[in-house]
């Protein structure tokens, strides 16, 4: 199957198969985004809990 077929007029329209490809690449790209954000997070709360554990010692 190629990733785009003629539609009744000669124009192209995407596959069931890209769409969904297509949808599983934003969510994905979500996905790494939200991830990226509470690395962020971590590493900030790693970063005062050893400012925090220098004090104490």
């Amino acid at each position: 199957m190629s990733e785009v077929d003629a539609g009744p007029r000669g124009d192209v329209t995407k596959t069931d198969e890209l769409v969904e490809m297509e949808r599983n690449i934003r969510r994905l790209q979500e996905q790494a985004k939200d991830l990226n954000q509470a690395r962020h997070a971590l590493e900030g709360d790693v970063r005062a809990l050893r400012k925090k554990a220098t004090r104490l010692e």
